[in-house]
């Protein structure tokens, strides 16, 4: 007898082999949550299990971040055969679970938890920062009882006590829910904030004597369930209704953390972590936050200034753009550039011909590294020499760290168990350290020598001996400074310290991350497009500064705020005279002391980062693009021509006006640029917000 398909597919036989294909693999289990079947990962907690499956059980304390401790009692729900309810942020599913998240027991712990916590709640919603995104308002309407059976006058507490330049507590709205403290405790572990007190007396502050310099501390603003840490420079500027969110990169932070761009009537007033977690997680340093925010509209410089007698006189773009071009053609050009500009603005500079050399100041390193940085934070080993992330790029300390100690993921604590050696002077991560050797200046070659010896058993300080005891474990990672990293004596001990670390295996791969980082925004990108000699050191005889001091140019065109970092030697460009593009100047930059220098005779306003958009190449290699958020200035009642340009199209149009063939459109710069470069291949997403960006 002949079986068909639907035979087959219906017999018992079938079924019993299909059920065992079917079957979840041996690390899951299956539960009922609210009557809905849910397999999950053992070890998942309920909260997590519950969200796979869209259904929100309220949380104050929790954050798939940090640490479940279950303080707060929010998320209360009925468990078959346990004799009273449970914590979801804490329980990890079983196998035959049943859960019930919505039963009269359950909604009676949260309404009662809710009116607990409202008991002595302030309810200043319309003066709070919170207001329209506060997970407090959002549960008490979902899950409280909506009215108060308290009558008693309710506790008062300080009102707006100041932990820092940046943070204020409101003492009355906070519920101790410990995410302040804990994320400090876990992420930085800098232990910044602590509980003072106990019980109902318990409050949030500092540490008897110590001062909150965390260079994380916007962190907590963003965690914080109520209105309780809010931002001193957000404060009672915008509803949340009111603000656009675009998707964005760091301006100034070279791993390139993920940001929401919160803009009103095309204003930058917030930067957001935007979740990525192969760059920053759900984190961003204060740097990045605070310090990229550019200035007002209305203060900045919108038009073009050309030098006339002797003085800057405020010109249209189409003057500014001819003023500029008579200093370039025929002419003896170099360029400076920062290392904060676009991949797109540095494209423009490789393909425009704007000048016979390009230089990048500040300097940066000759080489790129090698690996990344999610194998830097599962590494076993990692040796830092000559630089101190900590101070200098926050958010590299956080990979370094979670290499070390175990981050939190979904609730669940995963990798670390790294061990780290730092050779260099004051540094923000030795705390951490397994063996700390001080180090700085010529020193730092000894120290280093020292630690190779005992790492290859030829010897060694009882110090260095120590140290290596410590780096036994496989994948490894190093991390040093530029300085220490391209010293021309030390290019052989470099080499040697990686072999002895084993961070490059015979096939030339590094399973972690090995080489020199610069602290720049987007140093990578400039060197991969302008080439090697862009990251020679521009004051020397062959950069185009050390050129111009010695009468070899004519004119040089200076990208970027170069002017106002420490260091820059306008007075040795000689006799050139100077282009400058810049987003930095005040609008009153033409009779401001200072604000311009003697030599720069073109000035052309450059719109902020944020209000052009691009692509930046991360430390480690990540292309990734970003779109305009905000809107830059303009003279007013001028037409959109009339207002400050994005850094590469600036430099088309003075590529333009000079006859050389530059694409003026975004679109159509990035196709010719995709030839070469596969940072030009990722689309922008233009003009769509809460949209993940692609990355390469």
């Amino acid at each position: 007898m002949t079986t068909t398909a639907s035979e087959k597919k219906d017999s018992p036989a079938a079924s019993s082999a299909s059920a065992a294909q079917a079957a979840p693999p041996s690390d899951t289990v299956t539960l009922t949550i609210d009557g809905q079947k849910v397999t999950a990962k053992k070890g998942t907690l309920l909260v997590e299990a519950a969200r796979a499956v869209k259904n929100e059980i309220p949380v104050f304390c929790y954050h798939d971040k940090l640490k479940p401790v279950g303080a707060c009692r929010m998320c209360l729900v009925e468990i078959e055969k346990m004799p009273r309810l449970q914590t979801a942020c804490t329980t990890p599913v079983a196998e035959g679970m049943v859960v019930k998240t919505k039963s009269d027991m359950a909604t009676g712990g949260q309404n009662a938890t809710i009116a607990l916590l409202l008991a002595n709640h302030p309810l200043d919603c319309p003066v709070c920062d919170k207001g329209g995104e506060c997970p407090l308002q959002d549960n008490t309407f979902a899950h409280g009882v909506g009215t108060s059976k308290f009558e008693e006058e309710k506790r008062h507490k300080d009102k707006a006590f100041e932990l820092s330049e940046n943070i204020v507590l409101d003492r009355e709205r906070c519920i101790l829910c410990y995410r302040c403290v804990r994320f400090h405790d876990e992420v930085p572990g800098d232990r910044a904030l602590a509980v003072i007190d106990r019980g109902s007396h318990g409050e949030i502050g500092l540490a008897s004597g110590e001062q909150y310099t965390s260079p994380f501390q916007g962190n907590v603003v963003d965690i914080c369930p109520v209105g309780a840490l809010t931002s001193r420079h957000y404060r009672f500027r915008s509803r949340p209704w009111d603000l656009k969110s675009q998707a964005g990169i760091a301006a100034d932070d070279p791993t390139g953390s993920n940001v929401w761009i919160d803009t009103r009537d095309g204003r930058v007033l917030r930067l957001r972590p935007r979740e990525n977690v192969d760059v920053n997680d759900a984190w961003i340093a204060d740097a990045t936050r605070w310090g990229t925010l550019p200035a007002e509209r209305s203060e900045r410089l919108a038009q073009p200034l050309v030098r006339k007698g002797g003085k800057l006189v405020a010109v249209t773009w189409f003057e500014g753009l001819r003023a500029a071009a008579a200093l370039v053609r025929n002419h003896n050009t170099g360029v400076v550039a920062t290392p904060a500009l676009t991949n797109e603005a540095y494209g423009v500079l490789a393909e425009g011909g704007l000048g016979d050399a390009v230089s990048v100041w500040p300097r940066i390193a000759a080489t790129s590294p090698q690996g990344t940085l999610a194998g830097l934070s599962s590494s076993k080993s990692v040796v830092v020499v000559g630089c101190d992330p900590w101070s200098e790029i926050p958010m590299l300390a956080i990979a370094v760290r979670r290499a070390l100690v175990p981050f939190t993921r979904d609730g669940i604590a995963t990798g670390g168990g790294g061990k780290l050696v730092v050779i260099a002077a004051e540094n923000g991560l030795a705390r951490d350290s397994a063996a700390w050797l001080k180090a700085s200046g010529a020193d730092l070659a000894r120290a280093v020598a020292d630690l190779c010896d005992a790492l290859e058993g030829k010897g060694g300080s009882d110090a260095a001996k120590k140290a290596a005891a410590q780096l036994t474990v496989r994948p490894s990672s190093l991390v040093m400074g530029p300085a220490f990293a391209h010293e021309p004596g030390n290019a052989a001990l470099v080499k040697r310290l990686q072999a002895a670390l084993g961070v490059v295996d015979d096939k030339g791969a590094c399973a972690g991350f090995s080489g020199a980082v610069d602290r720049y925004t987007n140093a990578r990108g400039a060197r991969e497009l302008l080439g090697d000699k862009a990251a020679l050191d521009a004051a020397s005889a062959a950069g185009v500064l050390g050129r111009a001091g010695a009468g070899a140019l004519d004119t040089v065109i200076v990208v970027g705020d170069v002017p106002h970092c420490a260091g820059f030697p306008v007075d040795g460009l000689g006799k050139a005279r100077a282009v400058w593009l810049t987003a930095s100047l005040p609008k009153d930059a033409s009779t401001k002391a200072g604000a311009v220098p003697d030599v720069v005779d073109v000035v052309l306003p450059l719109a902020h980062v944020y209000e052009q958009g691009g692509a930046f190449t991360t430390l480690d290699g990540r292309h990734q693009g970003f779109d305009a958020a905000g809107i830059p200035p303009s003279v007013p009642g001028a037409g959109p021509d009339e207002r400050a340009k994005a850094d590469w199209y600036a430099l088309a149009l003075l590529a333009a006006e000079l006859g050389r063939v530059t694409p003026h459109d975004l679109k159509g710069l990035r196709a010719v640029l995709s030839t070469k470069h596969a940072f030009a291949r990722i689309p922008l997403n233009r003009n769509k917000t809460r949209t993940e960006l692609t990355v390469v």
